[in-house]
């Protein structure tokens, strides 16, 4: 499983999602709970569809270009930018 490169994705979103999950309940912020929620969830269905033979590339494709950026731009403006 480690020197297949199909298998990079959903390893690393389930475990990024799942870190975040942690830190989030920690530091008790709901909004990193609910993006790591959602990021291993996203690499565990990526990780069905991968081992039955039909990674969802259009899953990571949104995931990464869309998703991600956005919860990026959101966070930093909520929380991070002087107004």
């Amino acid at each position: 499983m480690l020197g297949r490169p199909q298998w990079l994705f959903p390893l690393w979103t389930t475990a990024a999602g799942a870190a975040f999950a942690f830190w989030g309940q920690r530091a008790n912020f709901a909004w990193y709970v609910r993006l790591g929620l959602g990021m291993s969830a996203a690499g565990l269905i990526d990780a069905t569809a991968t081992a039955s033979g039909t990674p969802l590339f259009a899953l990571r494709i949104i995931v990464m270009a869309a998703v991600l950026p956005a919860a990026a731009i959101v966070t930093n403006r909520r929380y991070l930018w002087f107004r």
